[in-house]
Formats: structure tokens, sequence, C-alpha cells
């Protein structure tokens, strides 16, 4: 998808679920069940009693106003930190940048639904992620705002100058990196591109 859609389609700023029934009566309300979980499309809690929020973290699910009374924030499985970059694709679909913080509130297939902690000057918003780009965070271990380096940045720097070693011998020009990306063959692209994904993700040469 492109970027000005996505950006068309901004994220919802946090994860919510239901503390009791309600009734919408006007079309602009929304109707709820108590333990559902929602999204909140804007905290405006401080100027106005209405809640904007949606059935589910994509901009097509069903959304309307409840009242802030009626719902709360909820409490995530656990903390963690990226360890890599991942670019937003798909519209439920949230960007982050390694090393960033965020909290985790569980799974969906091979991703994970997680609430970024507010970084840079920017609000933190709720979206997927690979599960693999994900790191926990041990109990009691001191948490770190990124972006940081990748923990295991000498050993892909390794794979990285053994892939160009590689492509050097096969006299390749080109290889492409995930997500699908070309790039001409340099010792500073390979290591990169060794330094950047995940070890389950592999590099391919033509």
């Amino acid at each position: 998808m492109s970027r000005s859609k996505l950006d068309a389609n901004p994220l919802p700023v946090d994860f919510m679920v239901a503390l009791y029934d309600f009734q919408g009566r006007a079309k602009d309300e929304l109707t709820i069940k108590e333990g559902q979980t929602l999204c909140l499309v804007e905290d405006n809690r401080r100027t106005d009693q209405w809640a904007h929020v949606r059935t589910g973290v994509d901009p097509s699910t069903p959304s309307g106003l409840v009242p802030w009374t009626y719902i709360k924030s909820k409490e995530a499985l656990y903390r963690a930190s990226a360890l890599y970059s991942f670019a937003r694709q798909m519209t439920d679909e949230v960007e982050m940048k390694m090393g960033q913080t965020m909290s985790v509130y569980g799974g969906a297939g091979v991703r994970l639904l997680v609430k970024l902690d507010d970084f840079n000057g920017q609000v933190g918003r709720l979206g997927l992620v690979p599960q693999n780009y994900v790191e926990e965070f041990r109990a009691g271990e001191k948490e770190e705002l990124g972006p940081i380096l990748s923990k295991d940045l000498p050993e892909r720097a390794a794979i990285g100058f053994a892939l160009f070693a590689v492509a050097e011998l096969k006299g390749l020009n080109h290889f492409s990196v995930y997500p699908a990306q070309t790039q001409v063959v340099s010792v500073t692209n390979c290591v990169f591109a060794a330094t950047q994904i995940p070890k389950s993700l592999p590099i391919n040469t033509p």
C-alpha cells in the first residue's frame, strides 16, 4: 500500500476495554459489551466526555462514540523492545524503530498487537508488528529508550562480510534484502543488511 494511503489512515493511540454494556442511541454512538476490547482513535478525555473508539485496529472496523466512564486502558501482557526497525505496509501495522519500547497485548498469528511508547515528540500508536522483531524485557531488566544497536551486532557484521565474500566469488552485482529491495553489492550494504533483518529472514542472491 502506498505511503499516502497509509498516512490517510492513522492508527489508534491506545488499547481499551469496556467496563459496562453501552447501547448506542445516536447515529455516531457505538454499542459495546462489558469486557469488549476497543481501539482508542484519539485521546480527548481532558476536553470531552465522549471517547472515539473502534472495534479493531484497521480503520475499516466499526467506530463511534462511547462515554469515557464506560472504558479504561487495557493492561498489557508484558513490556518489550524492538529488535529491528519495521516499516508499516498494511493499514493495521505500526511503524517502529529499532530499540523502541512498547506494551504487548497479544498475538495474531505471526504478528503481535503492540502499543509503542511516545518517542522523539511523536505519540506512540497501536498496531501489529512481526513477532520475531520484538524481544520481551526480562523480569527486573532495566528498560532502555531506543533506538539502540542490535544486541548481536558484531555477529551480524561478520555475517555481512561473509555475504560480501560470497558475492565477490560468484561475481554478483546485486542482492535482495527483506522486504524485497535490490542493492548494489558492497561491504557496507552487506553489513547493513545483516544487521537490520532477523536471522530467520535470509538474504537471497540471484
